[in-house]
């Protein structure tokens, strides 16, 4: 078996979550595209799929781990768990309240930090992640060697509308979707 490639970079992040959230989305028997406008079914399908998604960056994954974060990957789990390490702290938003799911991740030492959030519009994506920035720079403390990764998707499947994937490097937000196309 290959051996981890730690931490997870964004952009291998993005890849892996696209292409397998892609195959899910064509696949005639699983119905996703159905869930994706109640958001409470919208959610506990990404939850349970980010999960599974896990073990495609050698991880072990638990759902809602302190400090009550959606889903959190570790190099290991057992009974010394002050011996793990927070591989990929990921939190999904299906709401307004992105914000707040920011600054949980901030607080936590993670090699990878992952929003997914909704918006209507590019301008409404833009003012997230700018807002991100600004958040970020407010802190006189945070882990310098994390990635940050930001999927933003539509709020309703409209026509012509995808996810789009940024990377934060510490210095500006950078797109990397890359003409990913993930439910179209």
């Amino acid at each position: 078996m290959k051996k981890p490639d730690f931490p997870i970079r964004p952009e291998v992040f993005w890849s892996v979550f696209s292409a397998n959230l892609r195959a899910e989305w064509k696949n005639p028997r699983k119905k996703v595209s159905s869930l994706y406008n109640s958001k409470s079914e919208w959610t506990q399908y990404i939850i349970e799929f980010l999960d599974t998604l896990s073990t495609k960056f050698g991880c072990i994954s638990d759902i809602e781990y302190w400090p009550r974060v959606d889903v959190g990957y570790f190099d290991r789990m057992g009974d010394n768990w002050a011996d793990w390490s927070w591989e990929a702290a990921i939190e999904h938003e299906n709401g307004l309240h992105w914000h707040e799911e920011i600054c949980k991740l901030l607080t936590i030492n993670a090699g990878l930090k992952v929003l997914i959030a909704y918006s209507d519009s590019k301008e409404e994506h833009q003012g997230i992640l700018k807002r991100f920035i600004q958040i970020h720079r407010s802190r006189k403390y945070y882990t310098i060697h994390c990635g940050w990764l930001f999927i933003i998707g539509p709020r309703q499947i409209p026509a012509n509308k995808d996810f789009d994937a940024f990377k934060f490097d510490r210095n500006q937000i950078v797109e990397i979707t890359d003409g990913i196309k993930t439910l179209l």
